[in-house]
C-alpha cells in the first residue's frame, strides 16, 4: 500500500488508525503551526502612520508646531494631507518588521515598522529622533 515514502490513507486505516482520528490529528497540526510560526507577535498601541512620510511629518508636528500632545498633531497631519492617515491604535497584536533611518538636514529619524494583525497592514511609527544642533558641528 505504500509507494516510497508516500503512505496513503488507506493503509494508515488499515494500520488500526480509523480515518476519523487521522483526520482530526491533521486538522489540530493545521491550527497549531501558524501558531508556532506567529511567536514575534507581541501588543503595541500608540500613534500610527500608513506611510514612512506621513511619519516623519507627525515626528516633526509634534516637535516644532506648537502642539500640547500627539493628538493634535496627529490632526494636523491629517488636515495638511487631506486624508485621515496618522491615528491612535488600541492595543492590537503586531510584528515589528524593521527599523529605517532617514536623514533631513541635520535631523536624523528612526522609525519602526509594524504589521497589524488580523488585517496584515502596515503602519509606522517614532522609534528614536536624533537632532543634532550645528552650531556645535561650526565650533569643531
Amino acid at each position: 500500500m505504500s509507494n516510497g515514502n508516500v503512505v496513503s490513507i488507506y493503509a494508515i486505516a488499515n494500520r488500526g488508525y480509523s480515518l476519523m482520528k487521522f483526520f482530526i490529528l491533521t486538522l489540530a497540526f493545521l491550527i497549531a503551526a501558524p501558531a508556532v510560526a506567529n511567536d514575534s507577535r507581541f501588543i503595541v498601541k500608540g500613534f500610527f502612520c500608513a506611510a514612512q512620510s506621513d511619519a516623519v511629518e507627525f515626528i516633526k508636528e509634534k516637535r516644532y508646531g506648537g502642539h500640547g500632545n500627539q493628538i493634535m498633531a496627529a490632526e494636523a497631519v491629517n488636515k495638511r494631507l487631506g486624508e485621515f492617515t496618522c491615528a491612535y491604535y488600541k492595543p492590537a497584536y503586531a510584528v515589528k518588521l524593521h527599523h529605517l533611518t532617514l536623514q533631513e538636514e541635520s535631523e536624523y529619524y528612526i522609525i519602526g515598522g509594524y504589521m497589524f494583525y488580523p488585517e496584515k497592514i502596515v503602519r509606522w511609527r517614532e522609534e528614536a529622533a536624533i537632532v543634532y544642533d550645528r552650531g556645535y558641528e561650526n565650533s569643531l
